[in-house]
């Protein structure tokens, strides 16, 4: 049953020592907003595509453009 708890535990010790903290493998929405309530400063999200070479994220953000 997780609480969240190391989740926490790593954002409070990273914002103690000064560190920015990143989450990786964020899933959901409700995940990513978890995060932020805790003072996580960045995610990494699935939510919206996989992790991609630099060439395929220029392709990927290309195309979301045209669909806007």
């Amino acid at each position: 049953n997780d609480t969240g708890s190391i989740a926490a535990l790593v954002v409070s010790l990273g914002a103690k020592l000064g560190l920015k903290t990143i989450a990786e493998c964020v899933e959901t929405q409700h995940q990513a907003e978890f995060l932020k309530n805790l003072g996580c400063d960045e995610v990494q999200v699935f939510m919206y595509a996989k992790p991609m070479p630099d060439h395929e994220l220029l392709e990927f953000i290309k195309e979301r453009i045209k669909k806007d």
